[in-house]
């Protein structure tokens, strides 16, 4: 799809304290685990990421210090390796 088609969509999660690293991977990102690194959201204990996605439905998940971690805030779909992905749906 066209790149002006694209969505920006903030991802948002709040993972326990001590997390040193939060990644974000999925299906728009070929589940690369090391391909979006998300950061502190100031002093929160909130992670953030921007993301261009196409519109659709996608499945993505949280990796936190190495540990895959579904999004609680979502629907889930189970996927091939016995857990759960998160959905995201664009508009």
């Amino acid at each position: 799809m066209a790149a002006s088609r694209e969505r920006l969509v903030k991802f948002r999660f709040q993972p326990p304290k001590e997390c040193r690293d939060v990644r974000l991977a999925g299906d728009f990102t070929n589940w690369d685990s090391g391909a979006i690194e998300m950061s502190r959201s100031g002093r929160s204990s909130e992670w953030v990421a921007s993301v261009r996605v196409t519109p659709g439905e996608h499945q993505y998940r949280f990796l936190l210090d190495g540990n895959w971690y579904t999004d609680p805030s979502t629907e889930h779909a189970s996927n091939p390796f016995g857990g759960e992905n998160s959905i995201l749906r664009v508009s």
